[in-house]
């Protein structure tokens, strides 16, 4: 068979295509705002504020633990930086990160609504526990040393987070920016 005519045709439209695909302008990463956990900083003036207020027979374990897993704090990702509130870190000056945590089954939660439910409670061992921090090594736009971290107990959080930094800063997770590109951050070049 002659296939010389399809050729031809995909010859003539193959610039056409990459000349048309490189015009859309699709955006990299949309970034947007994550609600991570309170640093260890704000949870320990937590604890030493409703210390203070405490009055005989309260429980205060148990409130400073309620509280705190209360205590959320966003954190904003853009393509220009990652904003938390006590710090800003430019994108052009991000020199690594990184993610670590793990995921486990719930057996207990299985065990305990099989027991109760039966064989429907036993579709309760598919869920999932996550715990995972992120934490964002670079320099703030004085030049100053400058870290962020972030706690997530979401999935949708962590694989979009997951997705997103590499596309942002143009590293991947673990990978270090050379120590000429640090320097020149370091400097103001």
């Amino acid at each position: 068979m002659n296939y010389s005519w399809k050729k031809n045709l995909i010859i003539k439209l193959l610039p056409i295509t990459l000349v048309s695909t490189s015009l859309i302008n699709i955006p990299r990463a949309l970034g947007g705002t994550y609600k991570t956990m309170c640093s260890f900083a704000k949870l320990a003036e937590m604890e030493k504020e409703m210390l203070s207020k405490r009055r005989p027979g309260d429980d205060a374990p148990t409130k400073i633990k309620r509280n705190s897993s209360k205590c959320y704090v966003p954190v904003e990702v853009t393509p220009e930086a990652i904003t938390s509130p006590e710090i800003s870190i430019p994108m052009s000056k991000v020199t690594s990160w990184v993610k670590t945590g793990y995921s486990h089954r719930r057996v207990n939660t299985g065990v305990t609504t099989t027991i109760l439910f039966g064989p429907l409670g036993a579709l309760s061992f598919i869920s999932k526990k996550h715990q995972y921090s992120f934490l964002i090594k670079g320099f703030d736009s004085n030049g100053k040393k400058a870290s962020i971290q972030m706690d997530f107990y979401e999935k949708q959080a962590i694989e979009r987070l997951s997705q997103e930094l590499p596309l942002l800063t143009g590293l991947a997770m673990g990978e270090e920016k050379p120590f000429l590109e640090i320097m020149k951050i370091r400097l103001g070049f």
